[in-house]
């Protein structure tokens, strides 16, 4: 460079630019990294319910079960998805029982 001032201001001028790109990266890393980190709270409940064989289109219907339930019952949100969850047992639980009482009865139609 020399003494060459244009050649000082724009090497000092590219320093600054290279800077400002490294806080600016530096700013990125971390909100990545913020985000990964809440992530990686959520990874083991995700493998959880895959191992259930809840796939994707049944889990947006889980979601907006949950959502309707707010919205017109006005359930608090964080206790929205227990309600849904206990109706699909009740549910479950009363249709199972009514199946089974419609098998014997229709066994002991057939035994008659």
């Amino acid at each position: 460079m020399g003494s060459n001032p244009q050649k000082i201001v724009a090497y000092y001028a590219h320093m600054k630019s290279l800077e400002k790109k490294e806080w600016r990266l530096k700013n990125y890393c971390k909100m990545w990294e913020s985000r990964a980190a809440e992530y990686q709270k959520i990874i083991p409940m995700c493998k959880h319910v895959v191992s259930m064989g809840i796939d994707f289109p049944l889990l947006l219907t889980l979601e907006t079960a949950v959502i309707k339930k707010v919205e017109e019952e006005h359930i608090p949100p964080e206790s929205a998805p227990f309600q849904v969850m206990q109706e699909i047992e009740y549910y479950n639980r009363n249709g199972g029982i009514k199946k089974q009482l419609y098998d014997t009865t229709l066994q002991v139609g057939m035994v008659s």
